[in-house]
C-alpha cells in the first residue's frame, strides 16, 4: 500500500468496522499495539487504524 494514496481512519473495534466490507488486507499488527486492515470503498483503498493497549 506504500504505493497508493489512501485515507486512514482511526476506528475503536476493527472487527466491526470490517462487517460486510470488501476487505482487501485483513487485520494485521505492522508494531505492538496497532491494528491495521484496508477495504476498498467505491474503488479507493481505505484503511482502518486501532490503537489497542498492548
Amino acid at each position: 500500500m506504500r504505493k497508493f494514496h489512501h485515507v486512514a481512519f482511526e476506528v475503536n473495534d476493527l472487527e466491526a468496522e470490517l462487517v460486510g466490507q470488501d476487505v482487501l488486507i485483513a487485520p494485521n499488527s505492522p508494531s505492538p499495539g496497532v491494528r491495521v486492515a484496508f477495504i476498498v470503498h467505491n474503488g479507493a483503498p481505505i484503511e482502518f487504524l486501532e490503537i489497542t493497549s498492548e
